[in-house]
């Protein structure tokens, strides 16, 4: 079922579909690699990196910006957002005191 990771990373980078990309890039922003306004890699080098194809990153993509962990301008890439909406459970509407 599983496929043997052939890279060399340190970290372990999952081989499956959409929703294992989805939660490592989530696992990687959690954990401050990648911070609020940072820049993330392009479609193209995070198919590479997971080794899993642009259409699945783009569903991963999806996820993620669905969480209010990612934005994506379009012809400027994806970044990571600056606050972390449903995650966080902040956000405008809904906050109590």
């Amino acid at each position: 079922m599983g496929v043997p990771n052939e890279g060399s990373f340190d970290m372990p980078i999952p081989t499956g579909g959409y929703r294992e990309v989805a939660e490592d890039m989530a696992a990687r922003i959690k954990s401050g690699e990648y911070g609020p306004g940072d820049r993330l890699p392009t479609y193209r080098e995070l198919s590479d990196l997971y080794q899993v194809s642009v259409t699945t990153v783009q569903r991963a993509v999806i996820i993620l910006q669905d969480r209010g962990l990612i934005v994506g301008l379009q012809g400027r890439g994806l970044w990571v957002a600056e606050r972390q909406g449903r995650e966080s459970g902040g956000g405008r509407d809904g906050q109590g005191g």
